[in-house]
């Protein structure tokens, strides 16, 4: 690539995809809402929780996704088979891991501290693929 040219980020999925993250993230933070709206200590660390989580998977996936395109167009050839595994088997032990964190919660904490765990994750990994599709098409013009 030329070095004058101006590098951009490119999304690797459709349109589809980050508007059913959005349409989850919102039912998800209305659902938080609706829930925590008479604890106003509980609502700052769902948002708190929620905003640490936005932020660790906005890097994690730019990351990600930048070493993915980038391996791709480098190597002319997409990224070896074992690598992909590796990163599947990580990608699904991350989840289960804070998918079972409200049921470890549920035994030891409130159950205020479950539900802001639940629904605190799934706007957590939804919303940067909305930021991350507006950065590509930002970056792309």
């Amino acid at each position: 690539m030329n070095t004058c040219q101006k590098e951009h980020f490119e999304y690797p999925f459709g349109k589809k995809g980050v508007y059913i993250s959005g349409v989850m993230s919102g039912i998800s933070i209305v659902f938080a809402i609706t829930l925590l709206r008479d604890d106003i200590s509980a609502l700052l660390l769902y948002f708190a929780f929620t905003s640490i989580l936005v932020v660790v998977f906005f890097a994690l996936k730019f990351y990600l996704y930048s070493e993915r395109i980038k391996g791709t167009l480098e190597s002319g050839k997409e990224e070896p088979k074992k690598h992909r595994t590796l990163h599947l088997i990580l990608l699904i032990l991350i989840v289960t891991a804070v998918l079972l964190s409200p049921l470890i919660f549920s035994y030891t904490l409130d159950p205020v501290w479950w539900i802001i765990s639940i629904s605190g994750f799934v706007p957590g990994v939804s919303i940067p693929e909305i930021l991350l599709f507006l950065y590509a098409r930002r970056t792309r013009k």
